[in-house]
């Protein structure tokens, strides 16, 4: 009985930072790019903490809620830009919960 309760508290948390995630995207979208194609992507560093608690799948499955819901909503890119947002998210998020996971200190973060 006590996986189950972990297990939900796991779910719950995880559609907690992917929402966030997506409000944080929803909210830094007025910040204008850097350069033509380059913009600030504030949403990675939710997915990034969510990977320090969570673990490496959980930051990929937050990162491609995130992306799909940004897709639907806000995106102007189409397909190609929910892959690349996905990919990118999901890249950066895994890399930092990897060496997070081999050097759990302040360094590793």
């Amino acid at each position: 009985m006590k996986t189950i309760k972990t297990d939900t508290k796991k779910i719950v948390g995880i559609a907690v930072f992917a929402s966030l995630a997506f409000v944080v995207a929803l909210v830094c979208q007025v910040i204008p790019p850097v350069a033509g194609f380059l913009s600030l992507d504030a949403k990675d560093a939710v997915i990034a903490i969510a990977s320090f608690i969570y673990g490496p799948a959980s930051a990929v499955i937050i990162a491609f809620i995130a992306a799909l819901i940004e897709f639907l909503t806000i995106s102007t890119t189409g397909w190609y830009g929910f892959i690349m947002n996905f990919a990118s998210s999901a890249v950066f998020s895994l890399t930092a919960s990897l060496i997070y996971k081999r050097f759990r200190n302040i360094n590793g973060a």
